[in-house]
């Protein structure tokens, strides 16, 4: 059984300039707890985007490693995932597993994927081709933004809607939608455009579409930076009860003191460290 959803092993990341090296990232090891609501506490430059963008799998770290579905965190060595089923080049295009619920119904669909949560292999991305990547932040992660990032032209029903057609949800998505925007407090404003909807409203919307397909874990970078106080702390109280109601990791960047309470774990990282 896996303990953790993600864990680092010694993260470094470093980058060239034209006066010399920068290390961004030091020597960094964590962990993330399942279905826990995990604050990155930092001031702006710290380190804690730079993070945020290794643990999604968006960028790689310059030394160390990261680890989905982690295992053995009591200073064993860590299990290396297993050999895909279906080799695939680097560049061949990714499969697209049939997902119902948010689950693919056939493994081999999906090398990343296996459906008894007691047999997970541990994943470590340095094993991982750029298409393996990409599938895994299709189909098991959920995103939301400072920006929101909603599309303009969509209704709050149709941003949630298009969110499911990219992770490949073929359960019935009307229901899912609903469901979604209900749990986010929206039920009555699904028909609104993103124009017509408060600042917190639409990071509502942002949230329900990173939800819907039932990722394992949800990454948000500054939520409530544009948001006001009030706003930050409904849009930070909501994550926490879709974290204990959805079984989702949610991993939130900030850099306001007044939410910290909220957070099951939180990590204070400074200049490039975990203090």
């Amino acid at each position: 059984m896996n303990s953790h959803i993600l864990a680092t092993e010694h993260i470094c990341r470093s980058f060239t300039t034209g006066s010399g090296e920068i290390q961004v990232l030091k020597d960094v090891s964590i962990e993330l707890p399942k279905g826990k609501l995990i604050i990155i506490k930092g001031r702006s430059g710290s380190g804690k985007t730079t993070l945020l963008n290794i643990l999604c799998a968006l960028d790689p770290a310059t030394s160390g490693e990261v680890i989905f579905r982690a295992r053995n965190r009591d200073g064993k060595k860590s299990k290396k995932a297993a050999e895909p089923k279906h080799q695939k080049g680097k560049n061949d295009e990714a499969a697209e597993p049939e997902l119902q619920g948010g689950e693919p119904e056939n493994d081999a669909a999906s090398d990343l994927w296996i459906s008894d949560e007691t047999s997970y292999d541990e994943i470590r991305y340095s094993t991982l081709s750029d298409a393996e990547r990409d599938r895994l932040r299709r189909f098991h992660m959920g995103f939301v933004f400072q920006s929101v990032a909603l599309i303009p032209i969509m209704t709050a029903y149709e941003n949630v809607d298009f969110g499911l057609r990219t992770a490949g949800y073929t359960g019935n998505r009307d229901k899912r939608i609903r469901e979604s925007l209900a749990s986010v407090g929206l039920a009555e404003r699904m028909q609104h455009m993103p124009s017509q909807m408060s600042g917190g409203e639409q990071q509502r919307v942002a949230i329900a579409r990173a939800m819907a397909h039932r990722p394992e874990i949800i990454f948000a970078d500054e939520p409530t930076g544009a948001l006001d106080t009030a706003a930050g702390l409904t849009v930070t109280q909501l994550f926490k009860n879709l974290a204990e109601r959805e079984k989702i990791t949610i991993v939130m960047t900030t850099h306001d003191p007044g939410l910290m309470e909220l957070g099951d774990v939180v990590y204070e990282i400074e200049d490039g460290q975990i203090r």
